[in-house]
Parts: C-alpha cells; structure tokens; sequence
C-alpha cells in the first residue's frame, strides 16, 4: 500500500450480481399452499398486497438478490448482524487491502445533541468538521506507513491488517431473501429509530434495486410497513 496513493473517498456503492425471484414466483408460492401453484385468474400484484399486510411473509423467501457493496469497514458489524445472510467479504488475511478511506461528506452531521440509544445528529459546525478531517487523514496515514512497515519487515497480510483504521474500504457480496432484506431495511433506512447516518444513504441504493426487482413487493412493503 504505497502512501502516495492514499485516497480518500466518502461514497458507498451498491451494485446488482443476481436476483431470483420475482413479484409473480412470491404470488405462486403463496398459492402452492392450496395446491394451485399457477397464476390462471389471479392478480399478482392484489394477491402480493394481500399476503404482506397479513403478515404471510414466508413466500416472500422464495427468492434471492445477491448485492455487491463497497463500504467503509465500520460498517460491515451491521451487516453481519442479520440473520439469514450470506457475506463473502474482502480479506485482509488474504490480499492486501486498497489504500481507500471514507472521510465525512460536507453534508455529514457530526454532533449528537441527544443520547446514545436516542441520537439527534446535528451538524457541529466548521472547527469540528475541518478537526475531524485533519485527524482522519492523519490518523489514516499514519496507520498506512505502520502497515507497510510491517509488511516489509515480512509480517504476514493477517498481522499487518490490525493496524488499519475503521475507514479503510472494504467490499462485500451479500445475499439474502427478499424478507431478509426488508428486515434490514426497516432497521436501518431511517423511517423510524435511529440507524447511523452512513446506513440510511446505504439503505436508499439497496431500496432503488429492489424496487426494480419486486415493485408489487415493495410497494407493499413501503406502503404497509
């Protein structure tokens, strides 16, 4: 990881591998229940509105989006933490990492004016944003010549990872069901609790490709909760 290549980077980017499935395969699903696995006089998209807002999510399983994300490594702990997901992630054990750092956006709050369980973000200010860049850079920097000095001392990729920051970049194939992905959604897009600020702008891109995928699904799923 050469330092003059350092970047420095605030974007996160979501990116469609596959998808299996659609809106009419949740409609037969939900029928094969009563051994009438076709669609022949059924609207999918009345039947699809009707199994989510009662609650019959179980056909909504039969199916698969697999996303590529490229994030920040401190964001990828919210990702392992939902179930029912598939993660194949860049490894540092086994290739160098980029020499990519998320820095804050201009339009990053930074302050929280409330509590740790009950945040209210707010913008904190110019002395604390140009603080905050100083020492990301710093900060990043200086793990970087840490990092390849133990590499040139002949530490092994494993060893010398543990000295980068959180902001490295990392990328994450993910698959889950389409259930699985509106959990993570309803957790972290921001329409109701608290999620981190990264994870709302995270959360709209994944929200765009399902909408493209399953629009009788997800229309349900943003109009019915």
């Amino acid at each position: 990881m050469n330092l003059s290549e350092v970047i420095f980077r605030d974007d996160i980017n979501v990116e469609l591998i596959q998808s299996v499935g659609n809106d009419e395969i949740i409609a037969r699903a939900a029928r094969a229940s009563s051994n009438k696995d076709k669609l022949e006089g059924v609207d999918p998209k009345r039947l699809v509105t009707a199994l989510w807002r009662e609650g019959h999510t179980v056909p909504f399983e039969h199916n698969l989006i697999t996303l590529r994300i490229e994030m920040p490594l401190f964001l990828t702990p919210q990702m392992l933490k939902h179930r029912h997901t598939s993660i194949s992630q860049l490894s540092g054990r086994y290739s160098q990492m980029p020499p990519q750092f998320y820095i804050n956006p201009e339009d990053r709050p930074l302050s929280n004016d409330g509590s740790s369980m009950r945040p209210e973000m707010v913008d904190g200010g110019k002395e604390l944003r140009d603080l905050a860049e100083e020492l990301y850079v710093m900060t990043a920097e200086t793990q970087v010549k840490a990092y390849n000095a133990l590499l040139d001392a002949g530490a092994s990729n494993e060893v010398a990872r543990n000295v980068l920051p959180p902001t490295v970049y990392t990328t994450q194939w993910v698959s889950m069901n389409l259930h699985g992905w509106f959990n993570l959604l309803y957790l972290r897009n921001g329409s109701h609790g608290f999620p981190q600020w990264e994870w709302v702008k995270l959360s709209s891109q994944i929200e765009d490709i399902i909408a493209e995928l399953f629009p009788y699904a997800f229309t349900a799923w943003k109009e019915l909760g």
